[in-house]
């Protein structure tokens, strides 16, 4: 699978994370505008259907500069790849996974389960996470079905993953921030980064081409 570092993005205020930028096509005279980044919502309300193949590139860039800031470095490994699929733990990935790292320590990840995943083995999944010493689970916050949103604090960071079945496959997104960073953020900032980013993730996971 292909690697890239995206270009360097400039970190913007928290309270550009609500509003998604709209800036100018490239060389356009008739002044078009680009159309604004779907929010959650909006992704989830397409019912996407998440394709266990690469996406990493067709990740909408603009997404780095209200979520992570300017982007220090990436990694990503595919189906089949050997690679470090837990801290310490070095297997062969039977996942797509596109990991994204900001200057300030912010880090953006999302993979897909490439092996079908049954609702029976997908209510485990959530039952398994939403168990997670140090994690709140948000209720009544779908993504997938079945799926959760937590909220954990180990000490190191605060991060908030979505997770949920989208079909037959499994999809998972997360923005991890430091305890350091996390301390000029309340929990709900944290909150609006990772949906941003999961909105972004999940709508280049389930395109076509």
């Amino acid at each position: 699978m292909p690697r890239r570092t995206p270009p360097t993005l400039r970190a913007l205020p928290v309270a550009a994370l609500l509003l998604f930028t709209v800036g100018c096509s490239g060389g356009d005279d008739k002044g078009e505008t680009e159309a604004p980044l779907p929010t959650l919502r909006e992704v989830l309300a397409t019912d996407p259907a998440v394709n266990p193949t690469s996406f990493c590139d067709r990740i909408d860039e603009r997404v780095f500069a209200t979520t992570i800031g300017e982007v220090a470095g990436s990694t990503s490994y595919g189906n089949g790849e050997r690679a470090t699929v837990a801290p310490g733990v070095e297997d062969v990935a039977h996942e797509v996974d596109c990991t994204f790292t900001g200057a300030e320590g912010i880090v953006a990840r999302a993979w897909v389960f490439v092996p079908p995943v049954t609702p029976e083995r997908a209510k485990k999944l959530v039952t398994s996470a939403s168990g997670t010493r140090g994690c709140k689970t948000t209720p009544g916050r779908e993504f997938g079905t079945p799926g959760l949103h937590t909220l954990c604090a180990d000490g190191n960071a605060v991060t908030a993953t979505l997770q949920g079945l989208f079909t037959d496959t499994w999809f998972s997104c997360s923005l991890s921030v430091p305890d350091l960073e996390a301390t000029r953020l309340d929990s709900t900032d944290v909150t609006v980064r990772a949906d941003a980013w999961c909105a972004a993730a999940l709508s280049a996971a389930s395109a076509t081409s």
